[in-house]
């Protein structure tokens, strides 16, 4: 190749350009303008220490031509840009006719913390829109810690990136109220009717497992934990009171009955929600294993009637007592779910031994610890004292009273449970 000649026309050629610094410079806010002449025979300009070279090859242009190398400082903001990478190489228009090479070796210091160096790459701005484009041939090694593009032109160019995502946390860390030693049961994120083994009934059709219009995955981009899908149930205008228009469940095997388990989803009434006259607004319950016809011993509901507060209870029933009992939020008086809003339910039941009073719930709602109760009976002695199930059935009622002239929802996000081994 040619001899080069070159230039500095602002500064010395140890200026930093942006990110691009050397520790030869200090002054890293100052421009750099470095003018350079190659003939046909071909030339390689190297800028800050060789941090940034240049290589016109033989035959790319067909005389002698001043070319100027300049730090681009109103370079067009855009997602991804390395901040300060921006180098303007002119003049602007020139074709070469064999192209050339651009590499920059980064330095990995000066570079975002969170910022992928394995998506690095080089783009090339479109003055006339302000829009960058990637470079037709570009390429980053992270072992030599450089970026090549390959350049049939003069323009603006940059270093472009991606920022690391960092993936949530995996099930089980992120329910910071599940007890220790407690091993997952299931993890639905509401991406279908039937999954993981689940079974449904829509009570608009005849069958199970068959969708009608009362249960339906649909999208909404605020679901706080598994978006955009989630779980609707829909009361139509004049549903009867008494009953839920659809519901979920899952029979554990025997494998996975355990006296303790962990759940946690995500809740929303509709902001229409009007309750029911009785103020019973079920939403889940707990199951075990003795009486087919007296298997769910705890659920969750919103008690309120009309537009009265949703607060949030947990119930027993068809325990020994042979009535229910209110658990009523007795660490947060008044907790309450309000309508329109999302929230995250998490509760421990710890089933009784033999027939002492010492089964315990322990709720939280949004993350505060809303309920705690040590002296339940869930069963009695005869029975076998381990959970075996557990169904999402929102019921509304309560006999008597009807929804009104329009339809309301309840919407589930991310159920978990996990279980005492």
């Amino acid at each position: 190749m040619g001899k080069l000649q070159f230039r500095a026309l602002t500064l010395a050629a140890c200026a930093s350009i942006g990110t691009w610094a050397t520790s030869a410079c200090s002054d890293s806010d100052k421009p750099l303008e470095v003018e350079f002449n190659v003939d046909a025979t071909g030339a390689t300009l190297s800028l800050l220490d060789g941090s940034v070279q240049f290589v016109v090859p033989a035959g790319a242009v067909n005389q002698r031509t001043t070319i100027t190398a300049s730090r681009r400082l109103d370079a067009p903001t855009a997602a991804s840009l390395v901040a300060g990478s921006a180098m303007t190489f002119a003049p602007s228009g020139l074709v070469f006719a064999v192209p050339c090479t651009l590499r920059v070796n980064y330095n990995a210091l000066t570079l975002p913390a969170n910022l992928n160096r394995s998506t690095l790459h080089l783009r090339r701005l479109n003055e006339t829109t302000g829009t960058w484009t990637t470079v037709g041939v570009t390429t980053v090694d992270t072992a030599l810690k450089q970026v090549t593009g390959v350049l049939n032109g003069f323009s603006t160019y940059a270093l472009f990136g991606d920022t690391i995502i960092v993936p949530p946390p995996a099930a089980d860390s992120s329910y910071p109220n599940q007890p220790a030693g407690f091993t997952m049961l299931y993890n639905r994120p509401m991406s279908a009717l039937a999954e993981s083994g689940w079974g449904f009934r829509d009570y608009s059709v005849g069958s199970n497992n068959t969708q009608g219009t009362q249960l339906a995955i649909v999208n909404q981009n605020d679901a706080p934990r598994s978006a955009p899908g989630v779980m609707q149930f829909t009361y139509p205008a004049g549903f009867a009171g008494g009953g839920e228009p659809a519901k979920t469940w899952r029979e554990f095997p025997t494998s996975e009955y355990s006296p303790a388990m962990y759940m946690s989803f995500w809740v929303r009434f509709s902001a229409n929600w009007d309750g029911h006259a009785s103020s019973v607004n079920k939403l889940v319950y707990w199951q075990m294993t003795s009486d087919p016809n007296n298997r769910a011993r705890l659920f969750l509901q919103g008690r309120g009637n009309n537009n009265q507060n949703l607060e949030v209870y947990l119930v027993t029933q068809g325990t020994p007592l042979g009535d229910q009992r209110l658990l009523a939020p007795n660490l947060v008086a008044g907790a309450q779910f309000v309508r329109g809003q999302w929230h995250r339910v998490e509760v421990v039941m710890r089933m009784n031994t033999g027939s002492s009073f010492n089964g315990q719930v322990h709720m939280w709602l949004d993350g505060t610890k809303i309920t705690q109760y040590t002296d339940v009976i869930f069963a009695s002695a005869a029975e076998d004292q381990r959970l075996s199930g557990f169904e999402i059935t929102p019921v509304w009622g309560g006999t008597g009273d009807q929804i009104g002239a329009q339809a309301q929802f309840v919407w589930v996000d991310h159920l978990y449970l996990s279980r005492q081994p």
